[in-house]
């Protein structure tokens, strides 16, 4: 086993590694539009250097005597707050990236307008949301009685002679006919 002082100067290098990822990553998530994969590529760099540190920190507290033992305890918490940190931040960015990305496929794709619509309205909270299955099961309603049109054309015919002169000649004793829905 290696002595507690080559295991303090490997742990010492990997910290200054991990020190500079974080510097890299805090950068790069502090630009506008950084770079996915060298978010990504930094995530990944630190969540191993986190496992290295934790083995190496795990042998050297086992070695440490009682009176160092809260500073290293400190200084250990420190770095992992640190990555753990900066990791949540990263993925907190790629998160949002993701969200934005496809907020703004959504906003650009080709639709259906609606705006020459007869109830189409201008002023917020005044358009009618209009659903593409319900106008598609209207059109079919709509075939389907034109099909069957033609079967009918006696009874309109009937009505047409039996029915209105009978509300004409109503209409014409002052019997008032209203429509209502």
């Amino acid at each position: 086993m290696a002595n507690s002082d080559q295991l303090r100067t490997k742990r010492g290098a990997i910290r200054a590694g991990v020190t500079r990822a974080l510097t890299l990553l805090t950068d790069l998530l502090q630009q506008p539009d950084p770079d996915a994969s060298q978010i990504s590529g930094h995530m990944d760099y630190l969540k191993a250097k986190e496992t290295a540190l934790s083995q190496l920190d795990d042998v050297i507290l086992a070695t440490t005597d009682e009176e160092n033992l809260d500073q290293e305890v400190g200084t250990v918490q420190e770095y992992n707050e640190k990555i753990l940190y900066a990791v949540s931040r990263a993925k907190f960015r790629l998160q949002e990236r993701e969200r934005n990305a496809g907020t703004q496929a959504r906003a650009t794709e080709p639709g259906p307008s609606y705006l020459g619509s007869p109830n189409s309205g201008d002023a917020a909270g005044q358009g009618l949301v209009h659903d593409a299955k319900n106008r598609n099961t209207f059109g079919q309603k709509h075939e389907a009685a034109d099909e069957a049109a033609p079967a009918e054309e006696a009874d309109v015919d009937e009505v047409a002679t039996t029915v209105v002169p009978t509300l004409a000649s109503t209409c014409k004793k002052g019997v008032a006919f209203s429509h209502r829905k």
